[in-house]
Formats: structure tokens, sequence, C-alpha cells
């Protein structure tokens, strides 16, 4: 394992431009809040959002709080800016302020959701693209969004089960299809974390379980009333904190189980989807985590794991995020991270890590973290070289 310090990250405090003159010597910037963000915590979820076509430069979709922003960056090809894009306040969006349970995704092909519980007692779902979001569509349901997954124009929102109401609701353009999903036991799905792979629906359970449903069952009421699901796999743990899944297409299932600030239980599970739903190899402790992404390079996987808690020697909260390499094949995931990213000299409670993703810049895959009032963009770790 080994630890990387850079040198865009060494100059706490300053202009959103202050790394222009070092693109050319250090692999990572960093972009504080831009001056047409009209919000008082910059980043508090970031999400790739390159279209495949683009393969020059790159885009991150931003989510801010205090009042609730949405906003972009644009990469330029040369590392030399990053630009603010889209920049507009969720109270249009009948956002008042955004609460913890909200979710930004981008489905890989072009479009963006945001998703959380609107100021009219529903769940708003809405949806756009880089150059802004357009289409708001009321989900009908007090209760709040646990998962979610974004993928071939479906949105799909799973729910906290409550007595009487639907738990999950497959959202398409302003189509909502309401929906009631079961576990194994054939009781109401307590959803930790979701996700699209293809014809299925992969759910994470709190309890643990792992499930898989037929997506298609999800487009008509009449199918998905009492939806049961058509494979399962138990899990080493519980996730009660809430998860994340991320997919490697028809293969592989890389399942993470976050903590909460009091817990130390995370770990990330390894569960092969094809042909048949198995774990593959022990769960990896990952104590502290509270955000994940994964990216497929030229000759490996790269799962992302944020650590916005983690203390940095005697800085509390300075945060970290680990790199780990995972083989496509096989499903295998390294155990010790390939790299530790930090931030020297961070202050306390930077919360570095409290959201990670990837996006594609100039073609190839880069990682994206974000701390407080900081989006950091990654051109080169241990696991790729300069983009």
């Amino acid at each position: 394992m080994k630890k990387i310090f850079f040198l865009a990250a060494l100059a706490p405090a300053c202009a959103w431009t202050q790394f222009d003159d070092l693109a050319d010597s250090t692999p990572a910037r960093a972009e504080e809040k831009p001056d047409g963000v009209k919000a008082s915590d910059y980043g508090i979820i970031v999400t790739g959002a390159t279209v495949p076509s683009n393969t020059s430069g790159g885009t991150i979709a931003v989510l801010s709080a205090g009042p609730g922003n949405f906003s972009t960056l644009q990469l330029d090809p040369g590392g030399k800016d990053q630009n603010l894009g889209d920049s507009e306040s969720l109270g249009q969006h009948t956002i008042d302020s955004l609460t913890g349970n909200a979710q930004l995704l981008f489905d890989g092909v072009g479009s963006i959701a945001l998703v959380d519980n609107s100021n009219v007692g529903t769940i708003i779902a809405v949806t756009g693209n880089t150059s802004g979001l357009t289409v708001d569509t009321q989900v009908g349901t007090s209760a709040h969004p646990i998962g979610t997954a974004f993928a071939n124009g479906e949105l799909v929102v799973a729910t906290e089960p409550v007595t009487g109401m639907s738990n999950v609701f497959s959202v398409k353009g302003t189509a909502v299809v309401n929906c009631t999903l079961n576990d194994n036991l054939g009781m109401p799905l307590a959803a930790a974390a979701i996700a699209i792979d293809g014809t299925k629906l992969w759910a994470y359970a709190k309890s643990g379980a792992f499930f898989g449903y037929d997506l298609a069952a999800l487009d008509a009421p009449g199918t998905c009333t009492s939806l049961a699901p058509t494979s399962a796999v138990a899990m080493a743990g519980a996730a009660m904190n809430g998860g994340h899944i991320d997919v490697i297409a028809g293969k592989f299932a890389i399942v993470t189980s976050f903590d909460s600030t009091t817990t130390t239980t995370g770990a990330v599970q390894v569960v092969a989807t094809s042909p048949a739903v198995a774990l593959v190899g022990s769960p990896v402790a990952a104590s502290g985590v509270r955000s994940a992404a994964f990216a497929s390079l030229a000759d490996k996987g790269m799962v992302v794991l944020g650590y916005p808690n983690r203390a940095d020697t005697t800085t509390t909260g300075a945060g970290a995020v680990d790199l780990h390499a995972i083989a496509l094949d096989t499903g295998v995931l390294d155990a010790t991270p390939a790299q530790v990213l930090t931030i020297p000299g961070a202050e306390t409670n930077h919360l570095f890590g409290r959201s990670v993703s990837t996006t594609n810049y100039n073609g190839k895959p880069i990682v994206v973290a974000s701390a407080t009032n900081t989006v950091y963009s990654y051109y080169a770790t241990m696991l790729y070289d300069k983009r």
C-alpha cells in the first residue's frame, strides 16, 4: 500500500482557480465553491457525468446544500481549467432544503437524476442533463428514498417499507409505477441499496441479504404489487447504515455496507451475478466507509471507497479515499488498497471522501472526491497513468 500526497491540495482556503498553474506538474486539482453557486456547503454529493461520446475533457455533476443547488464542473482537455457550467437553485424543483437522503445519479449515457423528499410531502425525482434539470416528477410517497438506480431511461427508487405503502417506484419520464418488493421470506424489502444491471434489479437488504428481481416486472402495477426475488444469497453482515452497489456488467456486483459516525462494521463483498448468484471470496473490512464508486480500467477494475471521518495523524475528520484493484474476470478484490489519497494540511472536519465518484476524462476514467466546499479530481493515481 502506498500513501500519496498531492501538491494541488497543499494550500487550503484558496480561490477555486488556485491550482491552474500546477496543472502540468501535479496529478490532482482542487475546486473550491465557485462564485456562481449559491450554497453554503458545496459538494455534498458528486457524480461523474461525462457522456461516452465525449473523449475531450469531462464533466462532474455537483450537489450542494444551504440552500440546495445543482451545478456542473466542466473539465477542459488540457487540465488547466475546471469551469462552472450549469448552476441552479433547487427551490424551483420543490426542494427548499436537501435532506440526508438526497441522491444524485448519472445513467451513463447522458441523463442525470436528483432524488430527494420535496416540500410538498412527496419524493421528487428531477431529471435532465449537464445543461440543466428540466423534468420534475412527483412520486406519491412521504417515505424517504433509501436506494436509487438509474439506467436505460428508467429510474428506480427504493424507500423504507411502511405498512400499506409501496416500497419501490419505477420512474420513466413523468410516469410512475408503484411496486411492493418482498424479500425471500415474503416480507416487504428493506433495501440498503439497489442497482440495475441489464434486465435485473439487484437489491442489498438491510438484513444483509442480496436479492435479484426481474426489472421488466416493475413496468406494470399488476406484476409488481407483491414481487418476490428470483435469486438470493446471504451476505456476511447487515447494512443498517445504508450501502452501495456497483456492477461489473453481467458478471459481478460490488456491495458496500456503510458505517455511521459511531459504527466500525463497514465492509465490501463481491457477489457473482451470473450464471448463478454466489459470494466471491470473503468480505473486505472497510471500517468507517461512507461512500463508494467503481470504474473499469484497461486491465483491472478500480473500487473507490470514501472515509470522511478518518483522522489524519491528529486532525479529526480530515478524511481519506482508498483505491482498491479488482480483477474483472474473477471478481477477486484486493484487500489492501493500492493507494490511499489524503489532503495534506487539511483542517478539522474537512471530510474528504464524503462523496466519491469516477468520470471519464479525455476518454479515460478518473477519480473524483468531495470534501467540505471542495471537489477534487485526480488525473493520475497508482492504478492509472496521467490522463
